[in-house]
Parts: structure tokens; C-alpha cells; sequence
């Protein structure tokens, strides 16, 4: 340490006593201040980069909608910053004509515009603000700031304050300040160790007290958000743990103790527990910190903070998450990331985790997955519709979506079901609990949401297994089509060259060789399929455009495979079938795709329905994966089974059981459906929590297995 430093740190010392003993006499009082001993929990999300200004507004709109109730936005201290320090420049004077505001304060007012807390990150550091890296350092282009200075971090961290203290050239007021990321890794900050020993915990309280100094200094009851460390420490990386005890000069061991004399100016530690496994799973080192080690690092803070480690003017220390994500399989190719249902379930059972350890805030990463290929983040709530930076509008919603905006878990423990979930918009209420049955939902309890809007509770298991009723339907397949009165319906069984149609209607005509005879979708009941290929079809007569398409399907093909076509020679029909190996459904310039792979060589249930609201909705084995607003063509055309005119192309699989509607489908009548043919409903023993008109994503009493993940692929 050189005497500057040892100056500074004196300087800096009583400067934070005084700031403490200033900032003790103001009032209390917190936006997001609902913590651990309240029970409340609040989201945010990390703003997705690199949109134009349009894009941006839609993505803030749906961060708001997602229920978030904050969002992640970062101003880059070496992007806002000149690159050379110009004569002149002022680095505390935040209307500077060297800075570069214009993206931060866009997004800032973005923020505030939707009604949401913007939480401001700062790292990085301009080149100036660097020491040089000794000859013979290592040091890549990979690596982060070598030793910014925190001096100048200060006055940076000074004029972003001053800027956003609210009033300043019409500008919002911020007030939560995340001082740098990830720390603890040398993409952010070198050197993480000298001579062999950590050197980067040191180097960041420096960083920190400075930056904390500066923007208390503008306004006292501003917060500042310190750690948000990476959770492992492989490599050129410290463990968090290791990293946390040395930058608070706390000792190690079951009953930690300070170290030394040293302060650390702050008022909510992060952390980013990226898990290797589900939401319980544990690092596998000891001083690493996953979602399942979260209160070990959570005890260390309450030891840090009893021992008078932190400066701060609140009472207790808040505990944020300020990064977490799973990327979802699809639209990550990876085999190690996490299936699109399990997706959803990991989210909400995350959210649980982060509560139940002490966390106040849990951020999820990305609003919307970027573009396969280009980035290896798909980790989204939105897939990316155009697998393109930009094209928002094009988006639809994951499961995780739902599962974001309310989450809810249930676990079996014998004959107990305990029960925790946050309403959508974090209000208080009378929250209604279904179990899934063979032919859709049925309310088996309630518990009341407090005003942070947790609700907790306990059902007795019994009650749910009542209501639950039996695991198949007794109806056969055919009497359940037929009693909901279809216009046609092809079972596809027959030995000659017709098409039989249930309804004497429409029969239809084999072309080609088609397979006959193929075991079919039911099961337990006499059935029979049809094998198409190239050149194989079933053609129909001309007719209008139904309501609804039900059918089985069964493929290993890729590609855009047509199951039904109404369409001649022009675009503008109706056509179904897989697309990319998803279930879709296409007409004129609307589109529904499912989120689940339909070309793995199984049977599936595939409904196709336009409401009297005139909105589409695709269901794939009873689940709903899609809706948009749908404008229905109207006209007779030529139809076909197994091929499509303006594609040109054939239908190459099985398919079973097709049937279609002049009038919509209940979600009740395709599970009374989907039951028939001998399936359990995905949704049978499954909880769900409803308030008003919104529901959680289902919950499963059967635990899946733990399972290795990698968290980007």
C-alpha cells in the first residue's frame, strides 16, 4: 500500500463516520425495502442490450407486464466516459460535454415511464482510469480493469448520482447503485490475485467506499448495492465466500469473527447463484455459492454486520439477488440446459428458494432470449421470434413467463401439502387453490396473500386426492369426438381407398401408398393410423375454413410438415401441422407455435381453435402453448390431409384421429378429449394458485429428479 493509499483510507474512514452519523438522523424508508423480516419478495430483470429505441419501449412494456417490479439497467463507466481523458475535463460535473449520457438516461426514463425502479449498475473503467499492467502480467483481452482507481470510480459514481438525484434537466431520480460486477472474477477486475494471494478483495472495498461515499454524499437516504459476485471460484476467479470474508475482514469457521479494524460502506449485498443442478442444488465447493447455499453466505452478512464491518444508515442489510437465469431447452440446442416445462417449474421453485434463504429481490436474466448462434444466452421469458437482436413483436411467451409473474410451489410431506406463492402484482387477497383432475380443475382450498402479497399455507392431502377423482376417463375416444358434435372426422382406419367421415359430411380419397394398418394414438381401445410420405395424402373436398383442428400426430421429421391444408395456390388459407419440430398452425399473416418438441416419435394431441373473440389457440396434449388475435379466412378452398398446395409438400409421419369444428373447443372439452384416449391429462394431481383471473403455472406434487445443467449451454 503506498502512502496515498494510506492516506486515502484514513480520509476515507472518517468520512463514512461522518456520513453514518448524518445519514442515522434521516428518516427511514425504502421503495423495494420489503425484506426478510417483512417476508416479502420483489422481481426485477435484466434489460435485454443491443435495441433500437422502439424495440426498447415494447421490451420495458413487457418487464412491467412480466410483473417485475424493478429492472436492471447499467451505465458503463469506460462507455459513458471519454476514451481519452480530454484538458478540461470534469469528471464530477455530470453535464460534462466529454460524457456520453444518452443511452443511460434513455433507459432511465424508460424505467420510471413504465412504473418501474430502475437499478443502476456501474463497472467497467476507461482506460485512463486503469493502472498499467506491470511487464511480464498477463493480461488479455478478455481481462477486466487492471486496478481502476477508486478514486476516480468516486467521481464517476458522483456525477452519475448528481445526474439522477432527481430534478437535474428533467431527469428521474435514481436511487438503488450497484457498485460494479462481479468483482471476484477477472473478466471485471485484475489482477484477482498477486504473489499467489487475493488481491481483488482488498482492491474492491477501496472501489466500493469510494463509490459509496460519493453517491451517499449526493443524497443520503440512496442506497448502494455491493458484491454481485459470480458464484464460483474456478480458475482465474475467487470463491465468493473467500472473497466476501476477506473484503469484510471476517474469519472463517462455523462462528465467524472480524479480522481487523476495516469498513465496508454499503446497504445491500448481492450475489449471483448460477446453479449447476435445480434450485436445492449445492456447489461443490465449500465456499462456493449456488441458489441451495444462499443462507451461508446469507449468515455471513448478519455476522458482518454484527460486528460493525458495514457501514450503513439501515438497521438491517437487505439481501438482493441481482442475476439469476436457467437457459431453456428449446430454443438452446444444448442437451444441458433445462426442458421448456421443467423451465417454468425451476423459476417459480427459484423464486422459492431465494424467499425462503432471505433474499428481498430475486432479478432474473433477460427478458427475451437472444438469437441462437449469434449469443449463448437463452434464458429468456420471451422466445426470440425472429432469432434477431431486434423484432420484439414477433416474440411469444415461455412458460417461464407465467411461472415469473406468479410463482407458486407445493410439496408433499407425508399426508401434508405445504403451500408458498406471491400474487402476480404483489397485493394482498384471497388466493384459490386447484388440483388438476382428469377433465380440468377443481378448488380444493384458499389461503390469503399478506400485503407484500406471500401467501403460505396447508392442505391435507386427502382432500386432494378426493378431489383428484380417477386418473383416466371412462369414455371412449370416439363417443367423446362425436358428443361434441364436429363438423367431420376422418378416424383414418379404413382398409379401402375412402376416407371415411364419422359425419357422412366430407368423406375423402387416398392418393399415393400411404401405410395402412399402423398401431394408432389410443390407447386401451381398438385404433388404427395412417403412415403419409412423399406423395401420400388424403384428399378432401373442397370445403370452408373450420373453427377448430383436432388431431394426433406422430414424426421424427424436421422442417414444415402439413398435417391438414385448406389452401389452393394462394398463402392466405389454413394450415397445420409441425414446423421446426414444433407444433404450428398458420393462417394469412398469423402464426401459433408450441414451446415443446412434437418430431420425437411419439403420439400427440394436436387442437387448433378460433374463439368468438376471434383469438387462436394452439394446445398440444392439452396444454396450451400459444394464442394471438387471428383473423379467419372465410373462403371454400381444396383441403388435404398430409399435403399442402403452396408448400408443395407432404406430411411425413402418422396421423390419427382428425377432426374439425365449426364452432371452438373449451380447454374442458380437450381435456375430456385428451383424457378418452387413454392418457393421464399432463395437469392430473398438479396444484395451481389462482387470483381473479390470472393462474400460476401447475405445479407438480411428484418432484423431478435433480439433473446436471450448465446455465448457458
Amino acid at each position: 500500500m503506498t502512502n496515498d493509499d494510506k492516506n486515502r483510507t484514513s480520509y476515507l474512514s472518517a468520512g463514512m463516520k461522518r456520513i453514518l452519523l448524518a445519514t442515522l438522523l434521516l428518516a427511514a424508508g425504502s421503495a423495494l425495502a420489503a425484506g426478510p423480516a417483512s417476508g416479502g419478495f420483489r422481481t426485477a430483470i435484466i434489460a435485454n442490450d443491443h435495441l433500437d429505441v422502439a424495440n426498447d419501449e415494447l421490451q420495458f412494456a413487457r418487464i412491467k407486464a412480466a410483473g417485475a417490479n424493478a429492472v436492471r439497467i447499467e451505465a458503463p463507466w469506460s462507455g459513458v466516459a471519454p476514451a481519452v481523458r480530454p484538458k478540461g475535463f470534469d469528471p464530477t460535473n455530470p453535464d460534462d460535454p466529454a460524457y456520453r449520457w444518452s443511452d443511460v438516461d434513455k433507459r432511465v426514463k424508460l424505467a420510471v415511464q413504465n412504473d418501474l425502479i430502475p437499478i443502476l449498475g456501474i463497472s467497467g473503467a476507461p482506460k485512463w482510469a486503469e493502472a498499467n499492467v506491470p511487464p511480464g502480467v498477463p493480461h488479455g483481452p478478455r481481462d477486466g480493469p487492471y486496478k481502476p482507481n477508486p478514486r476516480m470510480l468516486g467521481q464517476f459514481a458522483r456525477a452519475a448520482a448528481l445526474r439522477y438525484r432527481g430534478g437535474f434537466q428533467g431527469l428521474p431520480r435514481v436511487r438503488y447503485w450497484r457498485a460494479w460486477n462481479e468483482p471476484n472474477i477477472y473478466r471485471y477486475l485484475t489482477p484477482q490475485k498477486e504473489n499467489g494471494k487475493p488481491f481483488s478483495p482488498e482492491w474492491y472495498r477501496k472501489m466500493l467506499n469510494e463509490f459509496s461515499q460519493s453517491v451517499h454524499g449526493v443524497r443520503g437516504d440512496n442506497l448502494v448495492i455491493a458484491g454481485s459476485l459470480a458464484p464460483f471460484g474456478i480458475d482465474r476467479r475467487i470463491s465468493p465466500l473467500t472473497f466476501m470474508r476477506l473484503m469484510l475482514c471476517m474469519s472463517n469457521g462455523k462462528k465467524p469473527h472480524a479480522m481487523c479494524n476495516r469498513q465496508s460502506s454499503f446497504d445491500i449485498w448481492s450475489h449471483h447463484p448460477y446453479t449447476r443442478g435445480d434450485p436445492f442444488h449445492h456447489a461443490q465447493s465449500p465456499d462456493d455459492v449456488s441458489l441451495g447455499d444462499l443462507p451461508k453466505m446469507r449468515a455471513l452478512l448478519e455476522a458482518a454486520r454484527r460486528t460493525h464491518r458495514i457501514v450503513t444508515r439501515h438497521k438491517n442489510i437487505q439481501f438482493w439477488v441481482t442475476e439469476f437465469s436457467y437457459d431453456s431447452h428449446p430454443p438452446d440446442p444444448s442437451e444441458l440446459t433445462v426442458p421448456i416445462f421443467l423451465h417454468a417449474r425451476w423459476v417459480a421453485e427459484s423464486f422459492y428458494q431465494m424467499w425462503r434463504s432471505g433474499v428481498s429481490l430475486g432479478t432474473w436474466y433477460l427478458l427475451r432470449d437472444e438469437p441462437v448462434k449469434k449469443s449463448p444466452f437463452q434464458s429468456g421469458l420471451y422466445f426470440n421470434g425472429c432469432n434477431c437482436w431486434n423484432g420484439l413483436e414477433t416474440d411469444r411467451p415461455k412458460p417461464a413467463l407465467t411461472a415469473f409473474r406468479f410463482p407458486f410451489v407445493a410439496y408433499r410431506h407425508k399426508m401434508k401439502v405445504s403451500l408458498w406463492g406471491r400474487t402476480p402484482d404483489s397485493a394482498p387477497g384471497r388466493v384459490t387453490i386447484d388440483v388438476g383432475t382428469k377433465t380440468g380443475w377443481r378448488r380444493v382450498g384458499a389461503v390469503r396473500a399478506t400485503a407484500t402479497g406471500i401467501f403460505t399455507g396447508k392442505l391435507p392431502y386427502s382432500a386432494i386426492k378426493k378431489k383428484m377423482g380417477q386418473r383416466r376417463a371412462a369414455a371412449q375416444y370416439k363417443q367423446a369426438v362425436l358428443a361434441d358434435r364436429p363438423r367431420s372426422y376422418w378416424r383414418l382406419d379404413d382398409p379401402g381407398r375412402v376416407a371415411r367421415d364419422q359425419t357422412r359430411h366430407a368423406p375423402g380419397t387416398y392418393r399415393g401408398s400411404p401405410g395402412r394398418g399402423v398401431q394408432g394414438a389410443l390407447k386401451g381401445q381398438p385404433d388404427l393410423a395412417v403412415q403419409f410420405g412423399q406423395g401420400a395424402k388424403v384428399q378432401l373436398p373442397t370445403m370452408s375454413t373450420p373453427q377448430t383442428v383436432e388431431l394426433w400426430l406422430k414424426t421424427k421429421n424436421g422442417g414444415q410438415l402439413p398435417a391438414l391444408s385448406f389452401r389452393d395456390s394462394a398463402p392466405d388459407g389454413l394450415w397445420v401441422g409441425p414446423s421446426g419440430g414444433f407444433a404450428y398452425a398458420s393462417e394469412g399473416d398469423a402464426s401459433l407455435t408450441g414451446f415443446s418438441f412434437v418430431n420425437d416419435k411419439k403420439w400427440h394431441y394436436f387442437v387448433y381453435t378460433v374463439g368468438k373473440n376471434l383469438v387462436a389457440r394452439l394446445y398440444v396434449d392439452g396444454r396450451l402453448n400459444d394464442q394471438a388475435p387471428w383473423n379467419p379466412f372465410s373462403d371454400s378452398v381444396p383441403a388435404n390431409l398430409g399435403y399442402d398446395n403452396v408448400l408443395d409438400g407432404y406430411f411425413k409421419g402418422a396421423l390419427d384421429e382428425v377432426a374439425i369444428y365449426d364452432h371452438p373447443l373449451t380447454q374442458k372439452q380437450i381435456a375430456r378429449h385428451y383424457a378418452a384416449s387413454g392418457r393421464t391429462a399432463v395437469t392430473y394431481g398438479s396444484l395451481r394458485a389462482r387470483i381473479g383471473t390470472g393462474a400460476s403455472w401447475p405445479f407438480s406434487l411428484k418432484r423431478p429428479r435433480d439433473r446436471f445443467v450448465l446455465s448457458f449451454g
